[in-house]
């Protein structure tokens, strides 16, 4: 952003209130901020702007699937995704274990996970 200022000749102030779509700056302000962020090929970092939102809203989505590495899931979190962006928020992802008996009490050893490769044991080379 301070960038964007320095090339818009106007206060980092301004710039905030340009991208957060302020009414009250004058449009040949926001005309040149918005031409500046062009140029500098600009793009608002919504992980550290969520911080300091004022509303609390996190301006992210929780999406929580079966297994994020099973294709159909990985399928859906890609569309997700695509949405999200478009909306102009973040995606936070995770799985989910629905096999009751493969998670344990605190302290113990994670499950191994559901899309770990199974087969058999590797050969061991002949004369050894």
């Amino acid at each position: 952003m301070r960038d964007v200022a320095a090339l818009a000749g106007v206060s980092l102030k301004t710039v905030s209130r340009v991208i957060n779509g302020a009414p009250t700056v004058d449009p040949a302000l926001t005309d040149q901020v918005r031409r500046a962020a062009a140029v500098l090929n600009y793009k608002p970092n919504l992980t550290a702007s969520s911080l300091r939102r004022r509303d609390g809203r996190s301006m992210m989505i929780g999406l929580m699937l079966e297994d994020i590495a099973n294709p159909y899931s990985s399928t859906i979190y890609w569309a997700a995704e695509v949405v999200a962006r478009g909306l102009g928020v973040g995606l936070l992802a995770g799985s989910i274990e629905e096999d009751p008996a493969s998670t344990g009490p605190p302290g113990t050893s994670p499950p191994t996970p559901s899309c770990a490769t199974t087969g058999p044991e590797p050969r061991k080379a002949s004369g050894t």
